[in-house]
């Protein structure tokens, strides 16, 4: 080692190197020349921004702008000189419209330190805007899907677009406001608050430096429905011997797909249409029907049916006409009827209508005496078929004919002040045990 030191002279070097160094800090302490040190990189301070303000702008660009300058004075005082000692400002307070901008700038070294400078960046460039207010509308993004037997309902938003504020250029990138919410699995409906972004028409985001927002969030609520496949029914009812039994009822659609709220979807097993007259339909000559499709409150629907059509049928039944005459007609006597007879229809089974003849038919008006007037007096009647089980379909009447003047009464009681009344005191020529026919009972002869 010590070899290799003494060849290569090494000692000597240090030595060398030791005596220039000392030198250096002996005429730097003593001469403490003039030298010109270089700064780069000093941030600039914009005043008079408050005035800008006041005119309704804002500087977007260049507002982080740096200078550089070189700076000349004594060693001492740049040995002791810092970054921080040194400021750079440019005056913008006179600025009133929007545009961009090369400005002079000042600087600013400590006082007494007998330092001067010089600009190596001329000028300071910047953008001016104007700020401006802009409405921008919300857009939800959901994503995911609910739980299986669930659907989405309606949503809601407050506010359903945001007021915000700031340069008019930016502003105007700006086409929604976007909130995002992830509805995997719910099963209960949502009420809560979301935070969104700015973004631009291709969904990326804007610049939000210069950008306030007066509502930085929003309230969002969605309603989950749970869905389901619910059957529809009618109520049958049922006339004379026509019995569930024999009754047919095919409703269409079957069954509609509601959604809703979860607490009443999950209770609802059925949609009833309301009844169905098998009466009626008989009378009115029809085997088909519809009825409108009425969802339980807080449920709906997206099927394209309102109404559900109602198709009857009947089992082994069929119709007969069976015509009657007025043999089959109660006695009103002393009234009399305008009709000879009835046609009339019955529905029953083959065998019933089989056994059914015009003499196991009985009809009877229905009607009050004090309600009757002269002439003829239309009213129902009602139709009996003693041991035949079957059933009348329709409708009858039958016309009652009122004399103008009635028969006597056979059984009321005489009027004294009729002249043609017979004399009780008198005996009757026709009784038998008068002794003398020829000769009323109770005379002198």
């Amino acid at each position: 080692m010590r070899k290799w030191l003494k060849e290569n002279d090494i000692p000597i070097k240090i030595l060398s190197l030791l005596v220039a160094i000392l030198l250096w800090f002996y005429v730097m302490d003593s001469q403490d020349p003039d030298l010109t040190q270089p700064v780069y990189g000093i941030e600039v301070q914009y005043t008079g921004l408050s005035e800008l303000s006041d005119a309704g702008l804002i500087i977007t660009e260049g507002n982080t702008a740096t200078v550089d300058i070189r700076v000349t004075g004594k060693l001492s005082d740049l040995t002791r000189l810092s970054r921080t000692d040194i400021s750079t400002t440019v005056d913008v307070s006179s600025i009133t419209v929007p545009g961009e901008y090369e400005r002079n700038y000042l600087v600013d070294l400590p006082s007494g330190s007998g330092l001067t400078y010089s600009r190596v960046t001329q000028r300071v460039a910047f953008t001016v805007d104007r700020v401006v207010t802009r409405s921008v509308p919300v857009h939800i993004d959901i994503q995911g899907q609910p739980a299986e037997g669930y659907v989405l309902g309606g949503r809601s938003l407050t506010p359903e677009a945001v007021t915000v504020q700031g340069p008019e250029q930016i502003l105007a990138q700006i086409d929604h406001a976007a909130a995002l919410y992830d509805v995997s699995g719910a099963t209960s409906s949502v009420s809560t608050v979301l935070d969104y972004t700015l973004v631009n028409e291709a969904g990326e985001p804007v610049d939000m430096t210069f950008i306030t927002l007066e509502q930085p969030s929003v309230d969002f609520e969605l309603q989950i429905h749970q869905s389901g496949e619910i059957p529809l029914t009618v109520d049958i009812i049922p006339y004379g011997y026509i019995t569930d039994d024999m009754i047919e009822c095919h409703i269409e659609p079957e069954s509609i797909r509601i959604s809703g709220d979860p607490e009443v979807v999950s209770t609802t097993n059925q949609i009833n249409l309301g009844s169905v007259s098998i009466r009626q339909l008989l009378e009115d000559n029809v085997t088909e029907l519809t009825l409108p499709i009425i969802l339980p409150n807080g449920v709906t629907t997206d099927s394209e049916y309102s109404y559900a059509t109602i198709r009857i049928s009947f089992n082994n039944l069929r119709q007969m006409v069976v015509n009657t005459t007025s043999e089959q007609f109660a006695d009103i006597s002393p009234y009399t009827y305008a009709e000879t007879g009835l046609s009339l229809v019955f529905m029953g089974t083959e065998e019933e209508l089989s056994l059914l003849t015009a003499e196991d038919v009985l009809i009877t008006p229905i009607y009050n005496p004090d309600n009757l007037t002269v002439g003829e007096n239309t009213v129902s009647v009602s139709v009996s078929t003693g041991e035949r089980q079957v059933t009348l379909i329709g409708s009858y009447t039958l016309t009652i004919v009122v004399p103008e003047e009635l028969p006597p009464d056979p059984d009321a009681p005489a009027d004294p002040n009729d002249p043609n009344a017979p004399n009780p005191d008198e005996p009757d020529p026709d009784d038998p045990d008068n002794p003398n026919p020829d000769e009323p009972r109770g005379t002198e002869s």
